[in-house]
């Protein structure tokens, strides 16, 4: 009788932790196929993300800024492009990991209202660059190649000031937490 209480307890012992065994891969089996998803949507997204930064540049200017297309423009998106919304969402949710839903839904939209307004004031501020550093500009137009405009830096950079919402808030606590001890 007692063996088998024994043998009883092993076996649920056994059981929860095949269960959390269990629970432990599928989370992990999610991780890697949202990962996945966010690498694909990326390197789909990158072309329409250089369009709407070249549009940007070309509105802000009052079209005094054009693009030229060399007859053999070849591109491939960049490891950065491609790496940092993977940062990006990581650590998203290792900042809004213990936070309340409430929190993580109104740090999220923050964060990505952050993203296009923080893309609409660096092309703003590099589209007049661009004009004033031209000092052989014909009646005030520049003509760009592709490649004149780091596409990456305004996407790297608006990801981050994103993610400020989200820091901040937790190393203002933690600067609290060190100076109470």
């Amino acid at each position: 009788m007692i063996y088998r209480d024994i043998y009883d307890s092993y076996k649920q012992a056994f059981a929860k932790r095949k269960y959390d065994q269990m629970k432990i891969f599928f989370k992990i089996i999610c991780f890697i196929i949202i990962l996945y998803l966010i690498f694909l949507a990326t390197f789909l997204f990158e072309e329409d993300y250089r369009k709407a930064i070249r549009y940007l540049f070309e509105f802000f200017s009052d079209n005094k800024l054009s693009f030229h297309m060399p007859k053999k423009h070849f591109h491939f998106a960049s490891d950065e492009f491609i790496f940092s919304p993977c940062a990006f969402f990581i650590l998203m949710f290792v900042f809004l990991k213990h936070e309340t839903k409430k929190t993580i839904i109104l740090k999220s939209i923050l964060a990505f209202f952050i993203f296009p307004v923080s893309n609409l004031i660096f092309c703003i501020l590099d589209s007049f660059g661009k004009l004033a550093e031209c000092t052989a500009c014909q009646d005030g137009t520049r003509i760009l190649s592709y490649d004149e405009i780091n596409y990456d830096l305004i996407f790297i950079t608006s990801l981050t000031l994103s993610l400020l919402p989200v820091i901040i808030p937790k190393l203002i606590q933690s600067l609290k937490n060190k100076a109470s001890l």
